[in-house]
């Protein structure tokens, strides 16, 4: 009589991704993509997952995996990694879907939208190209910020109508940004799934769909990241061009105030933008925060006297290092910038000139405050996790 093992596992969801990882320890990994979750797995993992693809039986999974691996793993070590430790979102029979990000979202543009825009951008991904042109644009910053170092933007004259202008061509220079990881992402070969419109915690944002960076190499997926910044950067080259050549600079050098600060806080690792990708791609280390984290409290404990020994790699050290030291840079621009912007709004405001009433500067004091607002949610985060590094370990942990 024969019989048949009945499937008992559930089958993998069928726009689940399982492809080869390039990863710095060493090791086999796998990158395994679903919706907007992406899982870096070693070579057992891959392929257990691989035979969930059709509906099967733990026992019969086993059996094929242990064949495949030349090890043996047994009918319950499957059933407990199906149902205890693999994300539900790869398996068809989830009950909740997985959520996205942002809290919501819209999708503007799809790829097939924005191929003509990106075939015109790829070329400038050239590395001699883009050499030239980011040392022409810093090379415009520098006689821009000389020239008008002492009158921070924020605070110069302006109403309302000057404001909406500044706004549109610094929402312009934002499309562009999201555009440059498009545009990054094609020149390697990978298509995107668009530019849409969403709300990151209480923040608008437009967003770009780079999920199939994943399947290039560290050093592709570093361009991709830093694509946004650098396309922003060019037009921040034509604003700064404005700037020195117009009579009146203050609507460009009020866009280029404002774009800055969104340029750098981007790069912002506490948060998980741009700066946090592309330090976790240069040092091709996933689960960037957890990691930080895990040394930082290493190093926290051997400052205290608690550990006679760090016990982290001096790899996580380097690492530690670099997303240490760019915080702290982000921090110190935000806090001096907007110190400078907030001191002068209010001198200029109460004191210089008392032709205008409290009305004409509220487009100053809004944007300012917005800034403040961000900063505020930032250095909350940060605090927290301070007081998380040189916090005693519980009784449990010592343990």
């Amino acid at each position: 009589m024969k019989t048949e093992l009945l499937p008992d596992c559930p089958p993998l969801r069928p726009e689940v991704v399982i492809a080869p990882f390039e990863s710095g320890d060493g090791q086999e990994r796998h990158l395994v993509a679903i919706d907007h979750h992406h899982f870096v797995v070693d070579r057992a993992t891959a392929v257990l997952l691989a035979h969930l693809r059709d509906p099967a039986s733990a026992a019969q999974v086993a059996i094929e995996v242990s064949a495949q691996l030349g090890t043996t793993i047994d009918t319950e070590r499957v059933r407990a990694l199906v149902d205890h430790e693999l994300p539900r979102a790869l398996f068809v029979s989830q009950d909740t879907p997985q959520k996205s990000p942002l809290s919501w979202q819209r999708l503007l543009f799809t790829q097939g939208m924005l191929d003509p825009l990106t075939r015109l951008a790829s070329p400038l991904f050239r590395l001699p190209i883009a050499m030239v042109l980011m040392l022409s644009v810093l090379a415009i910053d520098l006689m821009v910020l000389a020239r008008h170092l002492g009158e921070p933007p924020i605070a110069s004259a302006g109403g309302g109508a000057s404001w909406l202008l500044v706004l549109a061509l610094t929402l312009a220079g934002v499309l562009i940004h999201e555009l440059g990881h498009v545009s990054a992402l094609n020149r390697f070969g990978r298509q995107s799934g668009g530019i849409g419109f969403g709300v990151y915690f209480i923040f608008p944002t437009f967003f770009a769909d780079v999920s199939t960076a994943w399947r290039l190499t560290p050093g592709q997926r570093a361009v991709v990241d830093v694509g946004g910044l650098y396309l922003q950067g060019l037009y921040m080259g034509a604003m700064g061009i404005w700037a020195l050549m117009a009579s009146d600079p203050t609507v460009p050098m009020k866009v280029m105030w404002l774009s800055h600060f969104l340029m750098l806080y981007t790069l912002n690792p506490s948060l998980k933008f741009d700066g946090y990708w592309l330090i976790s791609d240069l040092t091709r280390t996933s689960n960037l925060h957890d990691r930080v984290l895990d040394t930082a409290r290493k190093v926290a404990s051997r400052c205290l006297g608690r550990s006679e020994s760090i016990g982290a790699e001096r790899r996580d050290l380097h690492m530690l290092a670099w997303f240490t030291a760019a915080a702290t840079a982000y921090f110190g621009y935000l806090l001096v910038s907007l110190g400078m912007g907030l001191a002068r709004s209010i001198r200029t405001a109460t004191l210089e000139d008392s032709s205008h009433t409290w009305l004409h500067w509220i487009p100053d004091l809004l944007i300012i405050g917005l800034l403040l607002v961000i900063l505020t949610m930032v250095a909350r985060r940060c605090l927290r996790t301070l007081v998380s590094v040189f916090a005693a370990p519980t009784a449990e942990a010592r343990t």
